[in-house]
């Protein structure tokens, strides 16, 4: 999911930060993914995932707030809320 917020950060702006923004994003939802594999490791990938998308979600509606410019903080907005519903729904699942 963010490897899509990934490319298209770098392809809209081409700058070092969203390269670096999005590598460190995809890396942490990475981690997330092979968190939640095992069973005794799945809260804290849960908590880690919601943590980040929060965080995620977070940046990227202040961004669009504050640049009044919908690409490339819109889209990028929209992957992290549905990530952070994936979270969500993961964590009332397993509770």
């Amino acid at each position: 999911m963010h490897l899509i917020s990934f490319c298209l950060a770098v392809t809209k702006s081409g700058s070092k930060g969203s390269l670096f923004g999005g590598l460190t994003g995809a890396a942490l939802m990475a981690s997330v993914y092979f968190l939640m594999q095992a069973p005794e490791t799945r809260p804290v990938g849960n908590a880690l995932g919601f943590g980040s998308s929060f965080l995620f979600s977070s940046v990227f509606g202040i961004r669009l707030v504050a640049t009044r410019k919908f690409t490339p903080a819109g889209p990028l907005l929209g992957v992290s809320i549905c990530a952070l519903v994936v979270f969500i729904t993961a964590y009332l699942q397993d509770s």
